[in-house]
């Protein structure tokens, strides 16, 4: 972000987070030289583009990463204005064939977009996306 402050309790204001969490999480990216503090202050980030789209987290770990979002898509849904997020959802019928190749299209539409976005720089936020694909029906269920 343009207006980025190096101050822990900035941070944590800014997400809307506890200063303990942050405070943890700086520990953590600085422990695995994911973030580097420069003797003048500036922070870097050594870890450059990243996402969860891969398996490098276990289960457990993503399944909390997931719910963080999704209780924080549900709070954008009241705190923020329509204009400045988008949510949307379909529901439609789907050959679970396909799933391996909407899981890709799916990742690299969230590469693409992130791209684009580092592209054009001039950051003056932080937003979070996330995009969901999973079945409501239990076809297994329904043969029984």
């Amino acid at each position: 972000m343009n207006d980025f402050k190096g101050d822990l309790q900035w941070i944590a204001k800014c997400l809307d987070l506890p200063i303990h969490i942050v405070q943890i999480a700086v520990e953590r990216l600085l422990r695995l030289d994911f973030l580097k503090i420069h003797e003048d202050g500036r922070w870097e980030d050594t870890l450059g583009e990243a996402s969860n789209t891969g398996n490098q987290f276990t289960e457990i770990a993503l399944r909390k990463l997931q719910k963080q979002i999704l209780e924080k898509a549900m709070k954008a849904l009241d705190e923020v204005k329509y204009t400045e997020r988008v949510q949307s959802a379909m529901t439609m019928a789907f050959s679970k064939k396909l799933l391996p190749q909407s899981k890709l299209k799916i990742i690299q539409f969230i590469n693409e977009l992130n791209s684009d976005a580092q592209e054009a720089g001039d950051f003056d936020e932080v937003y979070q996306l996330s995009v969901s694909l999973y079945p409501i029906s239990d076809s297994e269920r329904n043969k029984k």
